[in-house]
């Protein structure tokens, strides 16, 4: 959380994708983490999970996940309605809804720019859980919408060679991200090994290795 609030002290972050190379390496984890961290602080945070196949926030928080974002893209539910408020903090959450058949097109809608821009105009954070950016094109595609990219890697069992080519494949969206920074951390997230995670918040030049 301290490095995401350093990265943006001139230009504040207000939107973040949230990915990793492969599966299981702690990235809806740590979404959720850093959202409740956020809201303790006393800041309006929104997580949406936006991992539209294989959505995991809505256990994470014991939410019913019938219903969700996939509902708000395709103008079945309003974003309010959508949202749900964890009790006694100022974090909400969008469950993901029902899985679509088209993914990677409802995120590069029309309706998604109007709904990122609602969500901007209502919470002081808004965090997006993406899948895995090397398996599919969901988390480049919302890199290109939002301020800065923060990519988690199991530092034990990612394959090198998985997290060099989810760099290259965020550093596509590049144009639309200002700058790089690389930090480590160990996470009580995955008790196995440190997270290994990487921000980009600028347009500047290429990630560097962490």
């Amino acid at each position: 959380r301290s490095n995401v609030s350093f990265v943006s002290i001139d230009d504040p972050i207000r939107t973040l994708v949230i990915t990793s190379a492969s599966v299981s390496e702690g990235k809806s984890m740590t979404a959720a983490n850093l959202a409740l961290t956020m809201a303790l602080e006393g800041k309006d945070v929104l997580l949406v999970d936006t991992d539209l196949r294989h959505p995991t926030q809505h256990e994470l928080f014991g939410l019913d996940g019938e219903a969700g974002f996939t509902d708000v893209l395709t103008g079945k539910m309003s974003l309010a309605d959508a949202t749900v408020t964890i009790p006694g903090t100022t974090l909400s959450v969008v469950p993901c809804g029902g899985l679509p058949p088209n993914p990677s097109e409802l995120l590069a809608s029309e309706k998604m720019g109007e709904v990122v821009g609602e969500m901007i105009s209502r919470y002081d954070m808004v965090i997006f859980d993406t899948p895995p950016c090397t398996l599919v094109a969901d988390a480049v595609i919302l890199a290109a919408r939002c301020d800065a990219v923060v990519q988690v890697i199991d530092a034990e069992s990612a394959a090198r060679q998985a997290a060099i080519d989810a760099k290259e494949a965020l550093s596509t969206a590049r144009a639309r991200l200002r700058g790089e920074r690389s930090v480590c951390a160990t996470s009580a997230t995955a008790p196995r090994a440190p997270l290994v995670t990487t921000i980009w918040s600028g347009s500047v030049g290429r990630p560097r290795s962490v």
